[in-house]
């Protein structure tokens, strides 16, 4: 059947096929949207301030388009949104809705020129994206779900650089977790490989290997800095507010304001629990340590102040 909604001034506009059956296990609803386009001035002012309140900032209008079905065990979309922030689309099945924990997911979002901090009052940070997302698996907890997904994005716009050729891979397996990416863009280039668990405590471990990466150019750095070297991570934290890090840069090249540095291995090791903290840095030109009754949480202003000495920019 042939359903028409709509208000006064179109602040809410719907033109869609509906197709009822019934079924054993319940009603299944096929949908077929012409057009459904919502106003943002529809919204309560109560929850327009509770968005707000979070950061969530609405366009002004989403213009919906496309199929989707629904049943009591599964959710079907071919949908494809448009606002002032850009075009999405999402395309994919979920099934088991009514046991979260069972849930059986394969989606894929295509986005083009999608502004991503706008959503959230970040658009200084983070703006425009085109590329796709895939995540497919089971399971929505942490620590028992099995799943994977994957990104590819070119641009990304972060800090004002557009980042192209961004590739990330991660996999979620009953607690543990992998992630792969590298990033092929003319100002940085580099390959992450780790892997550790996010269940009983928090671990990783593995490489980042960063052939060339211009921090001016890609917006890290005031000053001129282009860096290359190979840096392994081995770091865990326990619900104890205990951690236990250790950092090694190996093959390490810093060229700042056109004056070159270079190390061949650079170490730190920092552990820290509720009332004390011990960070050791071992390098060619320097050894140091700091000590003190410091919570864990002062933890990164301390490695800051550290790194601030050995590279007073």
């Amino acid at each position: 059947e042939r359903l028409m909604l709509s208000t006064s001034g179109r602040q809410f506009d719907l033109i869609a096929g509906v197709e009822l059956k019934m079924q054993k296990a319940g009603p299944d609803v096929s949908i077929n949207f012409r057009q459904l386009r919502l106003n943002k001035q529809l919204l309560s002012k109560d929850l327009l301030q509770k968005l707000q309140k979070y950061n969530l900032q609405l366009p002004e209008a989403i213009l919906l388009t496309g199929k989707a079905g629904l049943s009591s065990q599964r959710i079907i979309t071919n949908l494809e949104l448009y606002s002032d922030y850009g075009k999405l689309r999402i395309n994919g099945i979920v099934n088991n809705i009514k046991t979260p924990r069972r849930v059986i997911y394969d989606l894929a979002v295509d986005a083009q020129d999608f502004e991503t901090g706008k959503w959230i009052g970040l658009d200084g940070k983070f703006g425009k994206i085109t590329g796709r997302i895939v995540v497919n698996g089971n399971g929505t907890q942490p620590e028992t779900m099995v799943a994977n997904a994957r990104l590819e994005l070119s641009p990304a716009s972060i800090n004002k650089y557009s980042f192209q050729n961004i590739n990330l891979l991660v996999g979620l397996d009953e607690g543990g977790f992998t992630v792969r990416s590298y990033i092929h863009d003319p100002n940085i280039e580099a390959d992450v490989d780790l892997a550790g668990r996010i269940d009983t405590g928090y671990s990783v471990h593995g490489t980042i290997r960063v052939p060339n990466a211009d921090l001016f150019k890609i917006g890290l750095t005031s000053d001129s800095i282009q860096y290359s070297g190979n840096i392994k991570i081995n770091a865990s934290y326990d619900k104890a507010n205990k951690i236990d890090a250790f950092l090694q840069a190996d093959n390490n090249s810093v060229l700042i304001d056109g004056t070159q540095i270079s190390t061949d291995r650079i170490e730190l090791n920092a552990n820290a629990d509720t009332d004390t903290m011990e960070i050791n840095f071992h390098s060619p030109f320097m050894d140091a340590q700091l000590t003190g009754n410091y919570p864990v949480d002062s933890l990164t202003s301390e490695i800051a102040s550290l790194w601030k000495v050995i590279y007073p920019l």
